[in-house]
């Protein structure tokens, strides 16, 4: 997983900075081979609920925020769609 500058937790629905990513490491060892050589694993986890179903983030089309996809509708946030849409909605 590639550390891009914000993600979104597919569980919970929160969006995360990448600096408020939990992420964990774990060593395979390899008893098998000669010199017992470890694999690194890294995980990263959601924050506020320790989620790993973690995807990236969507932008506002409008403001450039970072979104859950779910949020968008025509690629604006909440916000401007409501300043688009003249202050209804």
């Amino acid at each position: 997983m590639a550390l891009v500058g914000y993600w979104y937790c597919q569980d919970c629905g929160e969006v995360i900075s990448r600096d408020e990513l939990r992420i964990t490491r774990t060593n395979e060892w390899h008893t098998w081979l000669d010199g017992c050589p470890a694999e690194e694993f890294y995980e990263c986890h959601c924050p506020y609920c320790g989620s790993e179903l973690l995807d990236e983030a969507e932008y506002c089309e409008m403001c450039g925020e970072p979104c859950n996809p779910k949020d968008l509708e025509d690629g604006l946030c909440e916000i401007c769609r409501r300043e688009r849409g003249g202050g209804l909605g």
